[in-house]
């Protein structure tokens, strides 16, 4: 071997070593900006007003300006309660919301967002306007229904009769047929029913039977992006975003 190709070959030989490094180098940097800029894939559980097929319900639109404030869009989907919180703690979703705080205790791998999305409200619905709520137990002398798998309710309602229904829908025609004097329905939810069923006479009675603060939920993963979504919230609350999303939204429900 000629000894003047020892050094180019050397030369070569870090020449490969470095556009080898650059290649691995470049290929890292594309899949971190993959990863920034692909769909955040979002589960909300919840029907019309507060999430639509079309995305233009309440929580649809809040949680879209969230992420679009921190460089992200949302792919949304629906799963039911339990399936949707399971694939968030797998990994198979970035996100889930309305749910309320402290759900890290059973699901390791999630992360709650400070920040309330929302109040809700678990409202009684009835006929007869002059019933008045004040508790739980306010219900004990009458006939009440509410959907199967509310937890909350199925351990707290006592009354003189309860009926369980699968769907909100037979929730609502049960009273409207006068099968039952209260329902007990999340509130905004609620009167989209009232409103699509064409019931007449029923109203919302206030105060709710109980309020919890709902919140909104990552995968671990993105434990980074917490501070930023939680800025976000903060600031849609006070530039009026959040108060125009909610009067686009809920706003026309409460109109007589």
């Amino acid at each position: 071997m000629n000894e003047n190709q020892q050094p180019l070959e050397g030369g070569f030989d870090m020449m490969r070593k470095l556009t080898s490094f650059l290649f691995v180098f470049l290929m890292c940097a594309g899949l971190a900006v993959a990863g920034e800029n692909a769909p955040f894939k979002l589960n909300i559980t919840l029907t019309a007003p507060l999430g639509t097929p079309e995305r233009q319900g309440f929580l649809d639109l809040l949680v879209t300006e969230m992420l679009h404030r921190v460089g992200r869009v949302p792919d949304f989907e629906f799963a039911h309660e339990e399936r949707g919180l399971r694939a968030l703690d797998q990994g198979l979703d970035d996100g889930n919301l309305p749910r309320v705080a402290g759900l890290e205790k059973i699901y390791p791998n999630i992360r709650q967002v400070p920040g309330k999305v929302m109040d809700f409200n678990f409202q009684v619905f009835s006929k007869n306007p002059d019933v008045v709520i004040d508790g739980w137990e306010s219900l004990r002398d009458y006939d009440v229904a509410f959907v199967t798998g509310w937890k909350i309710l199925e351990q707290n309602v006592k009354a003189r009769s309860i009926t369980k229904v699968d769907t909100s829908d037979q929730l609502f025609s049960l009273l409207g047929r006068d099968r039952t004097q209260l329902v007990i329905y999340e509130k905004w939810q609620g009167l989209e029913l009232i409103n699509k069923l064409g019931l007449k006479g029923i109203v919302a009675l206030e105060p709710p039977l109980i309020t919890k603060e709902v919140f909104l939920y990552v995968n671990k993963r993105h434990e980074e992006l917490i501070p930023n979504l939680e800025q976000a919230l903060e600031q849609m609350k006070e530039d009026g975003s959040y108060q125009r999303i909610e009067d686009k939204t809920l706003g026309p429900l409460l109109k007589p």
